[in-house]
């Protein structure tokens, strides 16, 4: 179970890395779009030449979403726990990126409404992207196929068995189907299938 969230965690982590490439890019065009346009702004150098900050913008959201465990499942499974800490790691990674810059080469050295409109645009990318996941994991059984479902005969003690049945049913995107709990007690003779229902053991 370890390894499949994992696994979510990575995928997760690569969306999240997609989404703040796509708001470095389009920060940058309408910064360019601006100054094209006449606004009292000062020249903008190539888009390689300030590639440079993606190197910060990358760690900086990824430490602040890992801190506030958006890369578990479990935190998906409310759609206010997930806006809130959200939230609160875009504010941090906006933190840490903004404090980075200025060590690094401090707010003359980079423009700063193209830092502004990454925090925008990264929390607009972002927010979307959570509650596309929220939603997802939400309607999960209804976007999977029956046979995709890896079925589970659980063998075991019953009050294991129990345990693992229902943290199966709280994590459907593990896709696991529980076909039946099977007690190896002599004084335990009863099964719980996946619906749900206790039937006897054979």
């Amino acid at each position: 179970m370890t390894r499949r969230q994992n696994f979510f965690g990575q995928l997760v982590a690569a969306a999240d890395i997609v989404v703040l490439m796509g708001s470095y890019l389009a920060a940058y065009h309408v910064r360019s779009r601006l100054w094209q346009l006449g606004y009292p702004l000062l020249p903008i150098g190539s888009l390689r030449a300030s590639g440079w900050i993606v190197t910060v913008l990358l760690p900086a959201w990824l430490i602040a979403l890992r801190y506030f465990d958006l890369y578990s499942p479990l935190t998906f499974r409310s759609t206010t726990g997930t806006l809130i800490a959200s939230v609160k790691a875009h504010v941090l990674g906006t933190l840490l990126m903004l404090n980075t810059v200025f060590i690094l080469r401090g707010f003359a050295g980079i423009s700063r409404p193209l830092l502004a409109l990454i925090v925008v645009f990264s929390l607009i990318g972002l927010m979307t992207e959570k509650m596309a996941i929220v939603l997802l994991m939400r309607h999960h059984w209804r976007l999977r196929r029956s046979g995709t479902a890896s079925r589970v005969l659980i063998v075991g003690s019953r009050s294991d068995a129990e345990r693992y049945f229902d943290l199966v049913r709280q994590h459907p995107e593990w896709n696991q189907e529980i076909v039946g709990i099977v007690s190896t007690s002599a004084n335990e003779t009863s099964a719980r299938g996946g619906n749900g229902n206790l039937h006897s053991t054979t």
